[in-house]
């Protein structure tokens, strides 16, 4: 490999990584059905986003709707995997001890009209986000629940793609 190549080559589930930035894109989202508002889309790991227990921070994140539907979404993030608490295809429903048991870390939203309609399909970025998360001290990584406010098909699992722009703390 040359060392241009070698400078460019990524790991499998990072788009672009240097000494500052890592864009991630969750490989494991998976939708396929009609949505209501309010309902969760899908819940996931972000993985390699700081050292175990490590500090980073949220800078930017970016969504590619192929279902061209523009709807706003609202990221949850947690320091532990909320999926015992979490139902695909539901409404969220969190308690406060859930809230804890989790170790709730913020929320985001894309909203309607931070869309950029690109005829079959839509993208959003959100950017200058600057907030600081914390990784579970056994876990390099923080977990996400996407919940739709819009009523959104996703009918492909490829059609939602998420990016999410880390830095170092």
């Amino acid at each position: 490999m040359s060392r241009s190549a070698e400078k460019n080559h990524v790991p499998a589930g990072i788009l672009h990584s240097d000494d500052r930035v890592k864009y991630v894109r969750p490989s494991d989202i998976t939708t396929g059905s009609a949505h209501a508002a309010k309902d969760v889309i899908t819940s996931f790991e972000i993985p390699d986003v700081a050292e175990k227990g490590g500090t980073f921070v949220l800078q930017s994140i970016t969504v590619l709707d192929g279902d061209d539907s523009g709807s706003q979404i609202d990221f949850h993030f947690f320091r532990k995997n909320p999926s015992g608490g979490i139902t695909k295809d539901s409404a969220i429903d969190l308690t406060m001890g859930e809230l804890h048991d989790f170790e709730y870390q913020g929320s985001e939203k894309i909203e309607t009209g931070d869309y950029y309609d690109l005829a079959s399909s839509q993208v959003a970025n959100k950017g200058q986000i600057g907030k600081v998360m914390q990784c579970h001290e056994k876990s390099s990584s923080i977990w996400c629940a996407i919940v739709t406010q819009g009523t959104p098909t996703f009918a492909n699992g490829d059609d939602l793609n998420l990016g999410f722009g880390i830095l170092p703390s």
